[in-house]
């Protein structure tokens, strides 16, 4: 997914040729047809505003606003197939915005913020097999919103280095896939949104402090995954529901130092073949999984001191694995209707496990050593 989304947008940058050419603090290109191409450079301005206005199909247009003050950017496609739309903003002054429209099938956008305070891109696209990259990188306070509609929608979103920054995908369509990345940051948020069909969302946050990550997902294929790496005090949910294959990961590894990471972990799961995993490695961190309906099963492993795991199932084929290995453990498991099985194992110090099981099949395990 990112690979891909990374080879396009370094062709989008490359293709582009310099027709229609502006130089100016205020800067507007209007075209209509198909084939053309838009270029606006500016650089060294105190405040910039470029404006790509587009009708038709097919057009490739590149905005580059660079060591300015505020920058305004606006890309309007307007009922057109095809087009191509790149917009950098390097060492700009703070609240700097980039906006990119694209209505109609097959559009591409890429939209990258280095260097830019308070900074907000947003990136709209309606219809079908769209693709958008955003990219912000060494900033404090910068929002990244992209809204897609339609079928085989493509959405990445990277940010690097940053502080205070929100992420945002909403995709609702049929064959939806997003990736938000947040690395070496601290204070930051991440929240995908999907409804419908194949789905596919994954959140990556690495070396972060102060964290959130939320995967909302109403689809048939549901996959979702959080990964947080080297965090403290970070919080991840994957909330699922709408049915059918549902899965969900949820891995945390705190930073070991001194007794800082606290970690909270939630997956919520209901409807179809539901299958849901935590793990989590640290000091003071807690995972709940809840489930209901059908295929159920739930994993959950946890390492370290001071650490909960709650997991309640539902009806169907329930099966909760918890391994805890450390001091000061807590687990629960409640599991209800239909074949369930429950294995706890707890190796350490100072452990309590509690498993309440109603109905059918029922086999418990506990072992604490």
């Amino acid at each position: 997914m990112n690979g891909k989304l990374s080879t396009l947008a370094i062709a989008l940058g490359t293709a582009l040729a310099l027709p229609t050419l502006a130089l100016a603090d205020n800067a507007t290109v209007t075209q209509t047809g198909s084939f053309n191409k838009g270029v606006v450079l500016q650089n060294h301005n105190t405040n910039a505003n470029a404006s790509i206005d587009v009708k038709g199909d097919r057009n490739d247009d590149y905005i580059n606003q660079w060591d300015n003050g505020t920058v305004r950017t606006t890309v309007k496609v307007i009922n057109g197939n095809d087009n191509k739309a790149v917009v950098e903003q390097s060492r700009s002054g703070g609240n700097s915005t980039i906006t990119i429209t694209q209505s109609r099938n097959r559009n591409d956008a890429f939209a990258s913020q280095w260097e830019a305070n308070g900074s907000q891109i947003g990136i709209k696209q309606l219809r079908s097999d769209n693709k958008a990259v955003v990219e912000q990188v060494r900033s404090a306070g910068d929002q990244a919103w992209v809204n897609q509609t339609g079928q085989m929608g493509d959405a990445y979103v990277n940010q690097y280095r940053t502080r205070d920054a929100l992420a945002v995908i909403n995709d609702s369509g049929e064959r939806n896939d997003s990736v938000i990345e947040q690395n070496n940051s601290s204070n930051v948020n991440a929240f995908i949104t999907q409804s419908g069909y194949k789905g596919d969302a994954y959140i990556n946050q690495y070396k972060s402090t102060g964290s959130t990550a939320s995967i909302t997902d109403s689809g048939k294929y549901d996959n979702g995954v959080i990964d947080q790496w080297n965090v403290s005090n970070s919080n991840a949910s994957i909330v699922q529901g709408g049915g059918h294959k549902n899965d969900a990961t949820i891995s945390q590894t705190g930073t070991w130092r001194g007794n800082s990471d606290r970690l909270h972990a939630s997956i919520i799961q209901s409807g179809s073949h539901n299958k849901a995993v935590t793990e989590q490695t640290g000091y003071s961190n807690d995972s709940n999984i809840i489930q209901s309906g059908l295929g159920n099963d739930a994993y959950n492993s946890q390492a370290g001191i001071g650490n909960d795991s709650y997991i309640s199932q539902g009806g169907g084929y329930n099966t909760a694995v918890v391994t805890q290995v450390g001091f000061n453990l807590d687990s629960s498991v409640t599991q209800n209707g239909w074949a369930n099985r429950a294995q706890v194992v707890q190796s350490g110090l100072n452990h309590n496990s509690t498993v309440t099981q109603t109905g059918n099949f029922n086999n418990a395990y506990v072992n604490q050593h």
